[in-house]
């Protein structure tokens, strides 16, 4: 890389201290290293602040504790005090591969224009064996506004973009992220890029397991500010976007696979890292219609993969 730009990650945190040394340990690992972790936590009653004063000058890591107005406020707060030209939040419960935030920096050096770089995710079912391979389809504006997603734990920006969309809503509960990439204007701003740089646990204190009725009806509030919700063109134009949506995350499976197969081409930290296989057996069952779930299955990997990622190459945790 032509210069070495500081990347600042900020941790918003209320009473996960049974989750949260695993999502340390994951930036401690990075292959990156002019990078900072800013921790803002609301005030927890848990084993949470232990675990923090643990790891205090093991990395370049701070934190406060004090209450604040949701996770938003928090997320808020830990930009201003962050330094870094680029910029990401990773939840207290999510991990990030030892080559994520490198991939990153990569992509924005090669790329002075982009202002929002993300990728594809691993979700994990604490507990269980269960993963899942979740790959996301270029940016188009009316396509996010209307029906898409980005991974949040997958998100990195530059300073000045947060700066010009004023930050995260600090009203929203649960899809503020969601609010913050419909913000971004013009599909250029954004690059997607063709690797696995985050992992999603889902866990059964995960806001989302039992706030999903209020999450939905929150987002469809948030797609109002930003497109029109009714009318048969709203429909016709959701359909054309499930439509987008498939072809793309096939065309992106057949990439993947291709990628695996002839070992170059993108995918390369999840393909090489993990040492992880293909399951030929599974994968062309993904390119069926319904065949979503099954693209959670084409890499065999089990939940040990966590582990892997939490605790890198960095050895283990302070005493």
């Amino acid at each position: 890389m032509v210069s070495a730009p500081l990347v600042s990650i900020v941790t918003p945190t209320l009473n996960q201290g049974a989750l949260i040394e695993d999502t340390l340990r994951s930036i401690r690992a990075q292959s990156y290293s002019n990078l900072e972790h800013v921790i803002v936590d609301g005030g927890s009653s848990d084993g949470t602040l232990a675990v923090l004063k643990r790891y205090e000058g093991t990395y370049r890591m701070s934190w406060l504790s004090e209450p604040d107005s949701g996770m938003y406020d928090a997320v808020n707060k830990g930009m201003l005090r962050a330094s870094g030209e680029i910029l990401a939040y990773l939840n207290s419960d999510d991990l990030y591969f030892p080559w994520t935030v490198e991939l990153v920096v990569r992509a924005f050096e090669e790329h002075p224009e982009v202002e929002l770089v993300y990728g594809d995710a691993m979700v994990v079912r604490e507990g269980t064996r269960e993963t899942a391979l979740l790959l996301y389809p270029p940016v188009r504006p009316g396509y996010l506004r209307r029906t898409g997603f980005l991974c949040q734990p997958t998100a990195f920006w530059r300073r000045r973009a947060f700066l010009r969309l004023g930050g995260f809503d600090p009203s929203l509960n649960n899809v503020g992220d969601c609010d913050f990439w419909m913000r971004f204007e013009e599909a250029r701003l954004a690059r997607r890029l063709d690797e696995v740089l985050a992992i999603e646990r889902f866990h059964p204190g995960a806001k989302a397991a039992y706030e999903l009725p209020r999450v939905e009806r929150e987002l469809r509030a948030v797609r109002a500010r930003h497109v029109r919700t009714d009318g048969s063109m709203f429909v016709l134009r959701r359909i054309a976007d499930r439509a987008y949506g498939f072809v793309w995350r096939r065309r992106l499976l057949g990439r993947l696979l291709r990628s695996a197969a002839v070992g170059r081409g993108g995918w390369r930290g999840a393909l090489d890292g993990w040492g992880a296989l293909v399951s030929w057996r599974r994968a062309p069952l993904a390119f069926l219609p319904g065949g979503s779930a099954s693209l959670s299955r084409i890499i065999d990997v089990d939940a040990c993969v966590v582990l892997v990622c939490a605790r890198g190459s960095s050895g283990t945790a302070p005493q």
